[in-house]
């Protein structure tokens, strides 16, 4: 599942070249039934979204008010459900990732919201771990894939036509858990895991390069955390990285883009877990706000919660999206003004929701810039 939430492919606004913005769009700060997401990506106007349906997986996409757009579009037919996808804007269409559980072949997907889509090709040696599809922040770059498999993380550029790259092998013992481009290489989330039990124990930032080589690794927090659940977003001044410790609790902290630890690692809510983060820019490059999504666990139950804070960190206010007995959180994407939206499973009775499941249906909410 949080696989899926690694992949908050760059945006141009992220990538360290200025570019002229458009406005941004009217925004309503609300939740809408919808599909259930296993990955999102930003389109340049829109989303687009990994969406399961029986034993089939389809892209959908969606307008910036969160509102469908034409025709589902057929990915792949499975037996069982694939446990993880990808998904990144290539310019004129999608690149889509799909593995099954545990031991399963990845597959890779050319789509197109109006033309069936189309295998790319296949990795032979079967999935272990974790699976990123990482847009760039210009469409002339190829996209990245990392997946892990026996253990190790590989590295292959996707050219917009689907033809991979000789995979890099990224250094031994490095798993990245939420990568994000930056200029001509990415920034990305990894914890450093005791070699004797395997559990995380510490959370560092780190800058990879094309072909995964570690040029910068800079510790953002050390203590027993939850090993998968971290989001990372990137502007001018740097990465900012949110993530869960293993009792529950949400935290952020960010790093200069020499790896100087910029924002102390603080803790956003002790019971608060599966956290994302969208950073809010101007125009000229200036970081202005920093917005963090995570599941608040409350006695009653569990309340998706938007925390807003200052480019310094300093909490402004928090606002509850949405209530559930249960909330499971499946994906996000940003878009280019600091918003973004997220896809999550609730239990819910009323109708016009996509079911997930043991009773629970998928929703979208949008997160406003």
């Amino acid at each position: 599942m949080r696989a899926a939430l690694v992949a908050l492919g760059a945006l141009a606004a992220c990538s360290g070249h200025r570019v002229v913005r458009a406005p941004p769009p009217r925004c309503e700060a609300a939740t809408r039934p919808g599909v259930t997401s296993r990955s999102l990506a930003w389109n340049g106007s829109g989303w687009g979204a990994v969406v399961p349906d029986g034993p089939t997986l389809y892209l959908r996409q969606f307008a910036v008010d969160g509102e469908l757009r034409g025709e589902r579009v057929e990915l792949v037919d499975e037996p069982s459900q694939p446990a993880r996808a990808g998904l990144a804007w290539a310019g004129d269409g999608y690149l889509a990732a799909v593995a099954p559980h545990h031991g399963g072949v990845t597959r890779v997907f050319r789509a197109s919201p109006d033309a069936p889509a189309g295998e790319a090709f296949a990795i032979d040696e079967p999935l272990t771990g974790d699976l990123a599809l990482v847009a760039r922040p210009s469409a002339s770059r190829p996209a990245a894939l990392f997946s892990e498999e026996g253990g190790r993380v590989s590295l292959r550029l996707v050219a917009r036509d689907g033809e991979p790259s000789t995979p890099s092998r990224c250094p031994e013992g490095l798993h990245p858990r939420a990568i994000v481009a930056w200029r001509e290489g990415f920034r990305a989330v990894v914890t450093t895991l005791d070699p004797r039990t395997n559990d995380a124990l510490a959370v560092d930032l780190v800058a990879l390069d094309d072909e995964c080589a570690v040029t910068w690794r800079a510790r953002a927090w050390e203590g027993a955390v939850n090993g998968r659940a971290h989001g990372v977003a990137v502007d001018d001044q740097g990465a900012v990285a949110v993530f869960s410790d293993r009792e529950g609790g949400a935290w952020l902290a960010g790093v200069d883009h020499a790896g100087s630890l910029r924002i102390r690692a603080s803790r956003i809510e002790r019971h608060a877990r599966d956290p994302q983060v969208f950073l809010q820019t101007a125009d000229d490059g200036r970081r202005v706000g920093i917005q963090v999504v995570a599941v608040r666990a409350i006695e009653t139950g569990d309340r998706l919660a938007l925390w807003r804070f200052g480019p310094d960190a300093i909490l402004r206010d928090v606002r509850e999206l949405a209530a559930s007995p249960a909330i499971e959180l499946l994906s996000a994407a940003p878009d280019p003004w600091g918003g973004g939206v997220v896809g999550y499973a609730r239990e819910e009775t009323s109708h016009g929701s996509a079911r997930n499941g043991a009773g629970r249906y998928g929703f979208f909410t949008r997160v406003c810039p």
